[in-house]
């Protein structure tokens, strides 16, 4: 997935992964702004194995922002990244994440986090990530291009073939 935008999902779920696949998964330059408008969601994740399969493999997500915009965290059951195992070959970093329910939540192999550092730490996910308020012009109706302020300004990585100079989406 290269520019894509998910507003306003109402499945409760970003980006859905496993079922045993062999592939790669590349998420780059994405916007995932999830709320809960409808107030149906009994949990919302921005990324998770599928519900019957643990997983989820070759999942590299680079300079995306994930930010989850729901009121509560309906207990323990909204997360930045939920995985059932360790075994997962997974590379989440340089990207802005941001939880306005609170600190992030992250559940991998039945262990939580309500820290970002020691989420980094004890994960090695986001070595170069950033939890912050992204700063969007106007997401109630929108716009998710970033205001000059945001922290998300020339934070990423140059990616070859996808943002740097030679790639049909320059920097």
């Amino acid at each position: 997935v290269n520019y894509d935008l998910k507003y306003h999902w109402t499945a409760c779920t970003g980006i859905k992964t496993g079922r045993n696949g062999d592939g790669h998964v590349y998420l780059y330059h994405n916007v995932f702004y999830l709320t809960d408008r409808y107030g149906t969601c009994s949990g919302t994740n921005a990324i998770t194995d599928a519900a019957d399969v643990p997983g989820s493999k070759n999942v590299i997500a680079r300079n995306n922002i994930f930010v989850l915009d729901i009121a509560s965290h309906n207990g323990d059951s909204t997360r930045y990244i939920s995985l059932k195992d360790t075994t997962t070959v997974v590379d989440f970093d340089y990207n802005l994440i941001y939880d306005y329910a609170g600190p992030l939540l992250s559940k991998i192999a039945g262990v939580s986090w309500n820290n970002f550092n020691s989420f980094v730490s004890a994960t090695g996910f986001e070595q170069h990530g950033l939890y912050a308020i992204p700063q969007f012009t106007d997401a109630a109706n929108g716009d998710f291009s970033l205001l000059a302020a945001s922290p998300g300004i020339d934070t990423g990585i140059l990616l070859p073939g996808f943002n740097d100079a030679n790639s049909p989406w320059t920097y």
